[in-house]
């Protein structure tokens, strides 16, 4: 472990804290607990008194994994090194939630658990639990391979193009537990054939840690388009809400939600004739363009077009994936991409890579796709910097 907080779920005060020295890491978490971590716990107990405490969540980082738990009374959040075996690390985290919960339960449910002073004495016993052996069952090794198996045959990713070698993960699997991981891995059938349960592993994880590496990720998105296209409607979607009919934006809403393992921080401009001049304010430090037009309603395509063209005027603009999202889809259905594109000269206009996706805001029906493409565009983008 890197890193420990335990915070007052109610109050999100923290109680505890402890940074532990890592061998061989000449990094410190310093910058990380001042920026990342304050971001990290404002999202956390945004949704804090209403997710449940049975699992244990993960989120990936440059500079490792942060692994928390919500409980009843509080919020348990640790930063370890990417090498750390997960199942461990989960370990230790429920023993030290539950260690702390015996101490100083009554402190924190007579409301006198504010005084971070009183939960000093806990660093020794953290330093006991650190000194115990942590077992692992078949069940633990097998848990976090599982999750890599479903996403590399997700992803029908080669086995071939997967391999790096890593080392340290998945060492010591012999016996009962040796057969369990073979079992599992039996999934992805002839691909594993020629090479051992080491190798197998080895390469399934280093697949893993490859797309974890931009877990965590912010993105800026540039949200625009014509009023009544569907822009609010849409992003509402994506956050995960139902659809509902929305009141016209009167500036700039700005909204953050998380998909494809990215925390996105929408600007959802409002689409009203006086107030499109002030778009090109938002666009600086833009990871991707997400433009909406209301395919249902031809008679307005000259004016969306007129916008588009005059924001794709801009230079930073000119280089940014785009997601052009053809709304209403339900009411329109007969919809040709092709025709789309040339009504609206896309091949001659863009040359920043773009997709037009046929969608609606009322059923969900094109949102993910467009969404994981631009994901992907936004990601390659960031690699060619």
């Amino acid at each position: 472990m890197k890193h420990l907080w335990i915070l007052n779920r109610e109050s999100g005060i923290c109680l505890f804290e402890q940074q532990f020295t890592v061998k061989g890491d000449n990094n410190t978490s310093d910058e990380f607990n001042s920026d990342l971590f304050t971001g990290f716990v404002s999202a956390i107990f945004s949704f804090a008194r209403v997710v449940s405490g049975s699992t244990i969540e993960r989120m990936v980082l440059a500079d490792g994994i942060l692994y928390y738990r919500v409980s009843d009374l509080l919020v348990v959040v640790v930063l370890a090194d990417k090498k750390e075996i997960p199942a461990k690390i989960k370990r230790l985290l429920t023993e030290i939630e539950q260690r702390f919960l015996n101490d100083y339960k009554m402190a924190l449910e007579t409301n006198i658990g504010d005084d971070v002073a009183i939960f000093k004495p806990f660093g020794e016993t953290i330093q006991q639990i650190l000194q115990l052996p942590v077992i692992l069952t078949p069940s633990d090794r097998t848990e976090d391979l599982s999750d890599t198996l479903l996403r590399l045959m997700h992803k029908q990713i080669s086995i071939e193009d997967a391999y790096q070698n890593i080392l340290g993960m998945y060492e010591g699997a012999e016996g009962q537990e040796n057969t369990q991981l073979a079992n599992t891995m039996g999934a992805i059938g002839s691909l594993l054939k020629h090479v051992t349960v080491e190798q197998r592993l080895k390469e399934l994880v280093s697949k893993l840690e490859d797309e974890m590496a931009h877990w965590g990720t912010k993105a800026k998105l540039f949200v625009f388009g014509l009023d009544k296209a569907g822009k609010t409607a849409i992003l509402n979607r994506l956050r995960g809400q139902s659809f509902e009919p929305t009141r016209p934006t009167l500036s700039v809403d700005v909204e953050q939600f998380e998909k494809e393992h990215l925390v996105f921080q929408s600007y959802d401009l409002a689409g009203q004739a006086s107030l499109r001049n002030s778009w090109l304010q938002y666009l600086p430090n833009s990871n991707g363009l997400i433009f909406v037009i209301d395919y249902s309603d031809p008679g307005r395509f000259k004016e969306a077009f007129t916008e588009f063209t005059r924001v794709l005027g801009n230079t930073e603009a000119r280089i940014l994936p785009i997601l052009i999202y053809a709304n209403k889809k339900d009411i329109y259905k007969r919809f040709e991409i092709a025709k789309f594109a040339t009504i609206f000269d896309l091949r001659k206009l863009l040359k920043n890579p773009w997709k037009v996706m046929p969608c609606s805001a009322k059923t969900g029906e094109g949102l993910e796709e467009g969404l994981k493409w631009l994901v992907d565009n936004i990601l390659a983008f960031a690699q060619q910097k």
